[in-house]
């Protein structure tokens, strides 16, 4: 016979799941006309898509569009429950597409912090910007990207 009393529970700290900085970058040609964000690329294609930095804006000479693409695994906790993409310092109107699907869309051109929340997701993913500016503008993603749980 062992004696059993109850007993308060132990503190113990939530989980929490550290942020993902998305830090890579490629940069579509620019177009005249909205191009599919969703265009696929071929895996051996290294010329038509460069890489840019991050915080790197694209000043226009004409109406242009572009799209940025990333692409990074996710957490358990977004396959699971999803997750929210906070863009900083997004310049431009934009579409924000993952793996295929509109998650999100800016309809102003100034530059200011947007939030794209997303469904649960597959282990791979695929993040794509459309991003829309008129001439003279400075058009990207000023400040980081980052992918956060729920």
């Amino acid at each position: 016979v062992i004696p059993v009393s109850p007993s308060a529970l132990a503190p113990f700290v939530a989980v929490e799941y550290p942020p993902m900085s998305l830090d890579k970058w490629r940069i579509s040609p620019l177009s005249a006309t909205r191009p599919n964000p969703n265009v696929v690329i071929a895996d051996n294609d290294m010329n038509s898509w460069e890489p840019i930095g991050v915080g790197t804006l694209t000043k226009l000479s004409s109406n242009s569009y572009f799209v940025l693409r990333s692409t990074f695994k996710a957490f358990k906790s977004h396959q699971t429950n999803g997750g929210t993409i906070t863009f900083k310092k997004l310049s431009g109107k934009a579409e924000v597409w993952l793996n295929g699907k509109l998650i999100g869309k800016k309809e102003n051109a100034e530059t200011t912090d947007f939030n794209a929340i997303f469904p649960a997701v597959s282990e791979k993913c695929e993040l794509r910007v459309l991003l829309e500016g008129t001439a003279g503008s400075n058009i990207g993603i000023a400040g980081s990207t980052i992918v956060k749980s729920k």
